[in-house]
This record gives structure tokens, sequence and C-alpha cells, in this order.
């Protein structure tokens, strides 16, 4: 039986295979990586508040044992 393809086209082929971006997939990452990073700053600052109004509340209480 007769190769469907020559040694030079499947090794073009195989090249263009690994070469090729699929554009669908480095957009959905590209948004996913950006919405992860937006929620994680946006839940850092939350936590830093929390954090500092925490440690205000702390430093009152010792100011008002002395």
């Amino acid at each position: 039986m007769a190769k469907r393809f020559s040694d030079f086209e499947i090794k073009k082929i195989q090249e263009l295979k690994e070469n090729s971006e699929n554009h669908n997939t480095k957009k959905s990452t590209t948004t996913l990586r950006n919405v992860w990073t937006r929620r994680a700053e946006n839940n850092f600052e939350t936590t830093l508040v929390a954090c500092e109004a925490k440690h205000l509340d702390e430093n009152r209480q010792i100011g008002l044992r002395y």
C-alpha cells in the first residue's frame, strides 16, 4: 500500500503542529490569569485593612492599660 504522505510532508506537518498556537487557549489563559491576579490583589487589600484595624485595636488596648 502506498504512503499517503511523503516523509518530508510528515515532518512538515509535525513541525506545523508543534509550532502552531491556539489563539482561544492563549486568550482564555490570559483572561483567567488576569481574573485571579485581580482577585488575589483585592483579597490582599481586604485582608490588609482587616489586619490594620486589628492592630490598631490592639494598640488602643495596650494604651488603655498604662
